[in-house]
């Protein structure tokens, strides 16, 4: 070890210098190896320099039963030393955000085959959590996203460096050993996970667990469906309805598409809206523009004026049926509050995309939403409003998408100051609140099980941040974000 420190000491050109090794303890985690932090102090020509060093060193001898160590430290040491370099590579050339990149531990190019040197992290106030601990939902969540980031490099790397694909990741060798004592491994696990699972997620693991173990294995050794960097993941596709063109209008397009004058008049369904967002986000303005086409400074007319708890009334004729509309601008804040008000039929979740702020509300409010069981049988609609002012834009048309496909939202970007997409919104309401009830006949009036009508929403966010590094590096959109901003469909 030392003379790898030595080396990495002249590269980073020391004059003078003083190392302070120290062993770390791993209360009874194995980590594979002996752990150490190294700290560097001294000077260079350009003046006070610290490095801070973190060693992981394979014990020569060690052995486990269930994972090959030394097929274990050539991986880890494979994905700092080359594979994190092209993961680099790839995200500079798509120029994804640097907000949203994924980023990994700085590595030392001295690093060997049974000895990793990394930059020690701990010194600049991250903490690593106790293995026995429960971790936050926030952290697990942020885990589970930077994992399916991980993931998403599986299939770009494919695509855009095929060669090296076939000749460096298919050829990983697994470091797990097949046996007794790795079924009984991941039997453990799944216990242990079954014990702390919700009631309603108990029955869905069991199913899922059966053979895993076997599973497994058999899906990492077949060459043809191995597909990613770490466990061998493959992309099954999504199933998506096929796009329909837009055919809403506020009026019929056409003499065929009017009722007959001596038809009987049906009755009008009137319809609650609650308009939900931040203050200053537009709802009120929007309101105002749904019942008039004219625009005249709305932004300025209506500044300053959601009004808590008002109801205002806009008419709409659909494909030959009228509706009404009463929106609600006020709602309650209070998980209790929520239960004991009537319902509304949807919900509209407005956000400015010049105030990040707001949008961060906006998924506060979802997140409100979906905790109190409002957005299984009734439509949710994220919009982005203010897209005129677009020098100052804060949110990204992505972001918005990535939240909206989170909690099985609609999407829609509009500009109440220019009229920009004000029909399309209105007329997208009230055809999801028509598909909701139809979904909801269809099903002979029942809602469909909690258990399994939504995912994690960490699990899904995963999901969506990896689907957003998909479209960044492909430059095509995936098909869940097409989805999420056709209005005529579910």
């Amino acid at each position: 070890m030392d003379h790898l420190i030595n080396k990495i000491i002249e590269k980073e050109g020391f004059i003078q210098y003083k190392i302070d090794k120290k062993c770390i303890s791993t209360n009874g985690g194995n980590y594979l190896g002996e752990l150490s932090e190294i700290d560097v102090q001294g000077k260079t020509k350009d003046g006070d320099k610290v490095l801070n060093i973190f060693v992981k060193k394979m014990n020569t001898g060690d052995e486990m039963k269930i994972i090959s160590i030394p097929n274990a430290y050539m991986t880890e040491l494979f994905f700092y030393k080359e594979l994190s370099k092209i993961f680099h590579e790839l995200q500079e050339e798509a120029r994804v955000p640097l907000n949203k990149k994924y980023w990994t531990v700085k590595s030392y190019d001295e690093s060997e085959k049974d000895l990793i040197l990394m930059d020690n992290l701990s010194r600049k106030g991250f903490i690593t959590p106790d293995r026995m601990d429960v971790v936050s939902l926030q952290f697990a969540e942020k885990a589970i996203q930077e994992l399916a980031k991980f993931h998403a490099f599986s299939f770009i790397l494919k695509e855009k460096r095929p060669e090296y694909f076939e000749k460096r990741i298919r050829t990983m060798k697994s470091p797990f050993k097949p046996g007794k004592d790795w079924d009984g491994f991941v039997q453990n696990i799944l216990k242990t996970t079954i014990k702390f699972v919700d009631e309603n997620l108990k029955e869905r693991v069991e199913n899922y667990s059966v053979n895993i173990e076997k599973k497994y294995l058999n899906y990492y050794e077949d060459k043809k469906t191995q597909r990613c960097l770490v466990h061998g993941i493959v992309n099954r596709g999504d199933s998506f309805r096929r796009r329909r063109s837009r055919s809403g209008s506020l009026a019929p397009s056409s003499p065929a598409q009017s009722a007959p004058e001596s038809q009987e008049r049906r009755p009008v369904a009137c319809h609650r809206v609650a308009m939900v967002g931040a203050p200053g986000v537009g709802k009120t303005a929007l309101i105002s523009q749904f019942q008039t086409s004219e625009c005249i400074n709305a932004y300025d007319r209506q500044r300053g004026k959601d009004a808590d708890g008002s109801e205002q009334k806009v008419s709409i004729m659909l494909n030959g049926e009228e509706s009404e509309f009463h929106f609600l601008t006020g709602s309650p804040e209070k998980k209790e509050e929520i239960e004991r008000a009537e319902p509304p039929d949807a919900f509209v979740v407005i956000y400015s995309v010049v105030d990040k702020a707001s949008f961060q509300k906006s998924e506060q409010e979802l997140a409100r939403l979906l905790d109190c069981d409002m957005l299984r049988a009734r439509p949710a609609l994220l919009v982005g409003n203010k897209i005129d002012l677009a020098r100052s834009r804060a949110v990204s048309t992505q972001d918005g998408k990535c939240l909206a496909c989170t909690y099985k939202a609609k999407f829609i970007e509009v500009s109440v100051g220019i009229n920009h997409n004000v029909d399309e919104l209105l007329v997208g309401i009230l055809t999801q609140i028509r598909l909701k009830r139809q979904q909801y006949s269809a099903e002979g009036g029942r809602e469909s099980s909690p258990a399994h009508w939504y995912k994690s929403r960490g699990v899904v966010r995963a999901s969506m941040k990896a689907r957003q590094m998909f479209t960044w590096i492909f430059g095509k959109e995936d098909s869940k974000f097409k989805n999420c901003e056709n209005l005529n469909v579910l």
